[in-house]
């Protein structure tokens, strides 16, 4: 499974360049070549996270066979999804509270953590606008003035 971080990596290793140590992602040129020792070491799962800041967040783990959907506002879960991506590739019914899918509901929200534990929580960044230069804007600007 790969992923976007998987990109600088790849583009740096096709390169013959080193790949700095903070790099996240890894190469996928030894997939490309089929390095069997690569193969059978690679990721099991990819995981990702949408939303401005730890208290309200989106995170998915998925699997070749599974994914798992964690909704976060305020800090505490208010929704889950989990769906049996073999039987189910559509994602069309959530066994997030199904008894069937608790097995895996299991695995996948532990790996999540072990994930969580290992990643440092990304700073919110909020970038002030900076007010348009456009004929529009410096009219809308003149007529508020006037106001």
């Amino acid at each position: 499974m790969a992923c976007s971080i998987d990109l600088l990596p790849t583009l740096l290793d096709a390169a013959g360049l080193q790949i700095p140590t903070n790099i996240q992602g890894r190469s996928l040129v030894p997939l490309a070549c089929g390095d069997a020792s690569t193969k059978e070491h690679w990721r099991q799962y990819t995981i990702s996270e949408i939303g401005g800041s730890i208290d309200n967040q989106v995170l998915t783990i998925t699997s070749k066979t599974a994914k798992y959907v964690r909704f976060k506002q305020a800090g505490q879960t208010v929704h889950e999804q989990l769906f049996d991506l073999q039987q189910d590739p559509w994602e069309m019914h959530n066994l997030a509270d199904d008894p069937a899918g608790q097995t895996i509901k299991t695995h996948l929200t532990r790996e999540l953590a072990e994930w969580e534990s290992k990643t440092p929580v990304a700073k919110s960044v909020i970038v002030a606008k900076k007010p348009r230069n456009t004929p529009r804007a410096k009219a809308q600007s003149t007529a508020k003035a006037k106001d």
